[in-house]
């Protein structure tokens, strides 16, 4: 089995139709891919985004997508002068990308918390 580690960022190449996905993986099994990502034409606006620190209308979704879907599953490091898109992340956003994915996971659970508060109350 290939050695993705859960968390390594990732780009997933899918067929029918065409798509390209970039992510975290989360698993990786005969029977397919999970991935908490987004489509990669989208990548440049969740960025910019999280730069922004904007309300969020982009995020990673996790995801799973069956083998017979997949091409080829490539991790995402940067190579030479070539950057990775984790990389580029970190550069523009200046936190790592796990650590805006944690940040958004926990302004959605303290808006959740305040909701049911205001439910309960």
């Amino acid at each position: 089995m290939i050695g993705f580690q859960d968390g390594s960022p990732a780009v997933l190449y899918l067929n029918d139709p065409k798509e390209k996905i970039w992510g975290l993986v989360v698993s990786v099994s005969a029977a397919g891919v999970v991935m908490r990502g987004l489509r990669l034409d989208s990548f440049e606006d969740w960025m910019r985004q999280e730069a922004r620190n904007e309300e969020e209308l982009l995020g990673l979704v996790t995801s799973f997508y069956p083998l017979p879907r997949i091409e080829r599953l490539e991790e995402d490091r940067s190579v030479g002068s070539v950057v990775s898109y984790a990389q580029r992340f970190a550069e523009a956003v200046g936190r790592t990308v796990h650590e805006a994915v944690a940040a958004r996971t926990a302004q959605r659970e303290a808006k959740d918390e305040a909701k049911n508060e205001g439910i309960l109350h």
